[in-house]
């Protein structure tokens, strides 16, 4: 029997090709032959998971900060089907979690006839789990990753009061993805770092903090899994969870005020747990 062939892509942004990691392990444990579709520039995504049966085809375009500028369907090898990953391509699938990703690889595998042990089981969630690798440093006290990042998203409006987070949280530091205005030693700013060295760092951190989904992503690592993690500007109301499964510690807040209560609670009962 021939070994099945398969070309994944996403055209969307960047960052969120990162959880596609996750479809293409599952392609490869398979003994499935896989290769992933990106732009130029995008390798560090799955850089690490090329070998025997994965490999990268890459555009000679980069993608912009809107997803790529040609269709990556377009440099799909010979003889293998094309999957692509899209949250966007059906109305059900556009929430960002693992249900929603599994079920897009899933029907890309039906269409394209393939066989139907190949559909990722939905109800088991992994993580992106990107490559861990050497950082200038490492937090010396707790320290809280607050992911400041802008993206397009609309519902990405919430403004972090970082003053008040330091008078929060006086035992922590603040390991912060974009420059703050304010000087305070308890501030390390990481924005110069690679996105793999970012995504490295807040496995190293006790809380995670962010307001954007594409840019949180980075954090979707095993050794993050059951930390204490919140997203600010996401009404829970009308946003699904993001990447959510059983028992996920995952917060939405609205406001300056219920993230401020959230990190006091999370840092009391860390602060319990180390006595």
């Amino acid at each position: 029997m021939r070994t099945p062939h398969v070309y994944v892509f996403d055209n969307g942004p960047q960052r969120l090709r990162v959880v596609q990691r996750a479809v293409v392990r599952h392609f490869a444990a398979c003994g499935v032959r896989v290769a992933i579709g990106v732009p130029s520039g995008d390798e560090w995504v799955f850089g690490d998971l090329a070998g025997a049966n994965v490999e990268l085809v890459v555009s000679p375009l980069p993608a912009s900060a809107r997803g790529t500028i040609v269709d990556l369907a377009r440099w799909c090898p010979r003889g293998a089907a094309a999957i692509d990953l899209s949250l966007d391509r059906y109305p059900d699938t556009r929430s960002p979690n693992w249900k929603s990703l599994a079920l897009v690889a899933a029907r890309g595998v039906r269409a394209a006839g393939l066989p139907d042990a190949l559909e990722p089981d939905a109800t088991v969630v992994p993580m992106a789990d990107l490559p861990q690798v050497a950082l200038p440093w490492t937090p010396e006290r707790p320290s809280v990753w607050l992911d400041l990042d802008r993206c397009r998203d609309p519902q990405v409006h919430f403004v972090f009061d970082v003053e008040r987070l330091l008078a929060v949280l006086p035992e922590h530091d603040f390991v912060c993805s974009a420059p703050v205005r304010l000087a305070h030693g308890r501030l390390r700013d990481v924005s110069a770092w690679s996105l793999l060295q970012r995504a490295t760092m807040s496995t190293k951190c006790d809380l995670l903090v962010g307001s954007s989904w594409s840019s949180f992503a980075l954090t979707l690592h095993e050794a993050n899994r059951w930390k204490p993690k919140i997203v600010c500007g996401y009404d829970p109301f009308t946003y699904a969870p993001l990447w959510d499964y059983s028992g996920s510690p995952l917060e939405h807040v609205a406001t300056m005020a219920q993230l401020a209560d959230f990190l006091r609670s999370q840092a009391a009962a860390l602060q319990t747990a180390r006595a």
